[in-house]
């Protein structure tokens, strides 16, 4: 901590490993693949050895300047050990779990795109396979990685245990729309997006022992008015609201002993830490959310290293495991408002 300045600084990274550098293939060519592109691109000690799209076209716009990797259609043509180290999976929700599964049985090691699988229940049977294979998945969940919560979890700590948590997951459902998301993807988007905020949740106050909400149905029958309340088996306590279509920002405030912190998730990420006395600390962004996706160069390159090294990485990383426990939360929270 620097003067009137909380900061998480990190440096431009260089996988540490094989003598040769670690080969990544891409499944999936949307908005999530680029998100990952740009950030391999800023880490050292990497290749991308190919994309695999649907139609194989989107693909070979990805690897254009890429000299050597492949773009396929075909994901059988990548899932070959003797060709890529690692993978990233960011495919469709209905598709990501046997396409990990194929990986893993291969012996590759994976980096999902939340969700892992559209249920708890499917992602604890993908979790099975990588504890069957001894192989390496987590599943990402980006907002870990913002150097600002990891600033503001620090800050908070420093003055002892966190006592609660509010996390707030609105959503711009009419924005959505526009954009084309509508059906069966508007009416499980609290499973596949919403979910970054139940994780925070889990994150910032621990496991979970109760759970009790209220659920209000306007626009979406799953329920997009949502007041839930957690109390956590350290005990501290925690809240998760959401409001959809309210045009308020997603928010993480942390309240612990003489401090609060309050961090806002929507551009532009901001952050304070609120201290005894009146005084107030600025949470400072990292160069790497700046210059990438949020979250995403920091949690690739722990993903990677932790590829080289051959163990898992340390949190804020989130195992197949872990994530099984978010998406039960969720599934929770949603079941008992009902």
């Amino acid at each position: 901590m620097r003067g009137d300045i909380a900061q998480v600084e990190s440096s431009p990274v260089t996988i540490v490993g094989p003598e040769r550098p670690l080969r990544i293939a891409l499944f999936g060519a949307g908005r999530a693949a680029r998100f990952h592109l740009d950030a391999l691109d800023l880490i050292g000690g990497v290749e991308v050895a190919g994309v695999c799209s649907r139609s194989g076209t989107t693909a070979g716009a990805l690897v254009t300047d890429r000299p050597g990797a492949l773009a396929t259609s075909d994901a059988g043509d990548l899932i070959d050990p003797d060709r890529i180290d690692a993978a990233f999976v960011a495919v469709s929700y209905d598709q990501s779990a046997p396409l990990a599964a194929r990986l893993l049985d291969a012996g590759i090691a994976v980096l999902l795109e939340k969700p892992a699988a559209p249920t708890a229940a499917a992602a604890d049977a993908l979790a099975d396979v990588a504890a069957q294979t001894g192989t390496l998945a987590v599943v990402g969940m980006n907002r870990r990685y913002y150097s600002l919560v990891a600033a503001a979890l620090g800050a908070v700590r420093q003055r002892g245990p966190i006592r609660g948590v509010v996390v707030e997951g609105h959503e711009p459902v009419d924005q959505l729309r526009r954009s084309g998301i509508s059906g069966d993807l508007l009416r499980r988007y609290f499973i596949l997006d919403s979910i970054h905020y139940v994780d925070l949740l889990r994150l910032a106050g621990g496991d979970v022992a109760e759970v009790t909400s209220v659920v209000g149905s306007v626009r979406v029958p799953e329920g997009d008015h949502i007041s839930a309340s957690v109390r956590f088996t350290n005990g501290a306590v925690g809240s998760y609201v959401a409001h959809w279509n309210s045009a308020a920002p997603q928010v993480l405030r942390l309240y612990g002993e003489e401090a609060t912190a309050h961090v806002r998730l929507t551009k532009p990420e901001t952050g304070i830490v609120e201290l005894a006395g009146d005084r107030r600390i600025a949470l400072e962004t990292d160069w790497a959310d700046q210059v990438a996706k949020p979250g995403v160069y920091l949690q690739d390159t722990a993903f990677l290293q932790a590829v080289a090294d051959g163990r898992p990485p340390a949190l804020p990383a989130s195992s197949l495991r872990d994530h099984v426990a978010t998406l039960r939360l969720a599934e929770e929270v949603l079941a008992r408002g009902r």
